[in-house]
């Protein structure tokens, strides 16, 4: 079984390839994050202060697992892309008489070597990225000035040990379906879900929506005067928000694409664009999901200042959930290169029934700003309801705390979404293997 998992990765290695990158990004991000731990201890207890070695601790595991929640969540998209690829594989070795258990080991252990590879790599690029993070650090006076980052071999086993983790756990229930699926249908490429595991999925997601919900109406029926910490309760109605828009973002993202469509119903590649959006619904809420994240956190980040919060700086931004973005950037880069396949095949198709090179190019530009418009709404969505919260937490008025909020940081992140969404889903296609296209060619004539 070992010799199969290895030749079977071997051979599969293109297939991996954009999870190993986004893993690697998050192990470069932990990884740097135990180099920044082990230093700034160090130098605080060089000094005999106890207080800056417990924040050091503090904001290390912090950020650790903010990467490990922003990987979490790229990684379940990326690895459930990469299954549904080898799912014609995993029918065969089902068809050969391999037990569903069986299979379903091989790809998760193919999954635990991708991740602990990553792992490897991103420790080797633990101390330039805990060196780019430093001055940060310092600026905030978390890390001592004579802090210098350092990676232990302990540390380095860790970080691999988490990546292996992380990607384990993400693609555990994309293997769980394609166990669960008949061997027809595995070898078919068939990737429809039945209305059971449908069911079953959207079952489990409304309930954690629901702790997500109450979670949140828990923080906004505490009374201010009987808390000591009241900003942590601020924190805590903040993150709720984050999670349930995250929750909800399969099951919405379709409706605001649908309602997209109507904005420029004349435009056919804009109609085009929106339906495609719409009709591959998984393949969008993937995409949208991890730009959706990263303008969450930065409405979520700087919103505090509105609330009064203190320290509320680029700096501190980028030192607390700057790893976390970069993974969730990447992923979404990462989302839309594995969908280039598919959406060449669509291209063919296209050209097919008369469409123009030209037209097709428009349609991808359209694509990525559906794309970035419904993560832009998402992003809005937690920003309001984190910056509603705080102010009905702390009970001042809603209009002076929504015009003081962090629109301009948000509007910047919105931009620079819309720009990488454009380019990557133009790229996408121009770049894609010309194998597919051929298949459909050849299945045309």
């Amino acid at each position: 079984m070992i010799r199969l998992l290895f030749a079977d990765l071997r051979q599969n290695a293109r297939i991996w390839t954009w999870t190993f990158v986004v893993a690697t990004v998050c192990g470069a991000a932990v990884s740097s994050q135990f180099a920044l731990l082990e230093g700034g201890r160090h130098a605080a207890l060089a000094l005999d202060d106890q207080d800056m070695a417990d924040a050091a601790m503090s904001v290390s595991v912090t950020v650790i697992v903010f990467v490990a929640l922003s990987a979490l969540a790229v990684l379940s998209s990326t690895t459930r892309l990469a299954i549904e690829g080898r799912r014609p594989d995993i029918g065969l070795w089902r068809a050969l008489g391999m037990k569903p258990r069986t299979a379903g080991g091989i790809i998760v252990g193919e999954l635990c070597v991708i991740g602990t590879l990553a792992g490897i790599v991103g420790s080797v690029l633990a101390v330039p990225c805990a060196k780019a993070l430093l001055p940060l650090l310092k600026s905030e006076q978390v890390m001592l000035p004579t802090a210098r980052p350092t990676l232990a071999g302990s540390s380095a086993v860790w970080c691999a040990v988490i990546v292996a983790g992380t990607c384990a756990v993400s693609g555990w229930f994309a293997v769980r379906g394609a166990m669960r699926t008949p061997e027809a249908r595995l070898m078919r490429g068939n990737n429809s879900v039945s209305v059971v595991r449908r069911i079953a999925g959207g079952l489990v997601r409304a309930a954690l929506a629901s702790g997500a919900a109450a979670g949140l109406i828990a923080t906004l029926v505490v009374n201010p005067q009987e808390v000591e910490d009241i900003f942590s309760i601020v924190t805590g109605s903040g993150f709720a928000v984050l999670a349930l828009v995250i929750l909800l973002t399969p099951w919405v993202s379709p409706l605001v694409e649908r309602a997209l469509g109507v904005l420029g119903s004349r435009s056919v590649s804009w109609y085009v664009a929106t339906r495609t959006c719409a009709a591959e619904s998984g393949r969008s809420s993937a995409t949208v999901l991890p730009f959706t994240i990263a303008i969450g956190l930065t409405g979520l980040f700087f919103g505090w200042k509105a609330l009064g919060a203190s320290g509320v700086t680029p700096a501190g931004m980028f030192a607390l959930f700057g790893p976390a973005l970069i993974v969730a950037w990447v992923g979404g880069v990462a989302v839309i290169a594995m969908s280039a396949g598919q959406r060449r095949r669509d291209g063919v198709l296209l050209v097919a029934a008369g469409a123009q090179e030209r037209q097709l190019t428009g349609i991808d530009i359209c694509e990525g700003v559906v794309h970035a418009l419904t993560a832009v709404v998402a992003g809005l969505a937690i920003t309001f309801g984190s910056l509603l919260a705080g102010a009905h937490i702390f009970q001042v008025d809603n209009s002076q705390v929504l015009s003081e909020g962090p629109w301009i940081e948000v509007g910047v992140i919105a931009l620079a979404t819309l720009i990488t969404t454009c380019v990557a889903v133009a790229a996408s296609r121009a770049l894609a293997p010309t194998s597919a296209t051929l298949a459909v060619l050849r299945a045309a004539e």
